[in-house]
């Protein structure tokens, strides 16, 4: 049973201040989907392969028969950086009043380092029907699968 000490209006918990819980997520798992690129500059130009004839796969052809042409060319496109903040206030009277075991500075740094990671581990989202029995009767249209959508 914990000890309980009154000191004027403030009441302690001695078991209690000697402990300190900190929630963090080991779980981020954007940057192993897609590792970070490293740009030298905030906007610049990039090429990218077209997608022409990517997904349609070679056409069958009978025996002897020349091979359909196919080639691989490129588009330009542009990017651009951003970037994304958090700020808190820890004022000396808090560090000053904090228990021994808090280190204030640190636990904020990495409280809203984590929170910067979730808004880019959260930027969006596509759920996926896993079975390929189900997959099949939702069928697909034109553009999309109707066994998946995404949200942004």
């Amino acid at each position: 049973m914990p000890i309980t000490i009154q000191t004027s209006k403030i009441k302690t918990n001695v078991h209690l201040t000697n402990l300190a819980i900190q929630y963090n997520n080991a779980g981020f798992i954007a940057d192993k989907l897609s590792p970070p690129l490293y740009v030298k500059k905030e906007s610049d130009k990039f090429r990218k392969y077209k997608r022409d004839g990517y997904f349609s796969g070679a056409p069958k052809r009978s025996d002897g028969a020349p091979a359909e042409e196919a080639s691989l060319s490129y588009d330009e496109d542009t990017y651009s950086t951003y970037e994304r903040a958090q700020k808190d206030i820890i004022t000396d009277r808090a560090i000053n009043n904090a228990d021994n075991v808090f280190d204030l500075k640190a636990d904020t740094t990495k409280f809203l380092s984590e929170k910067v990671k979730l808004g880019y581990e959260i930027d969006g989202l596509v759920l996926k029907v896993n079975s390929t029995a189900l997959q099949e009767e939702f069928s697909t249209t034109q553009k999309a699968p109707r066994w998946a959508i995404a949200y942004k």
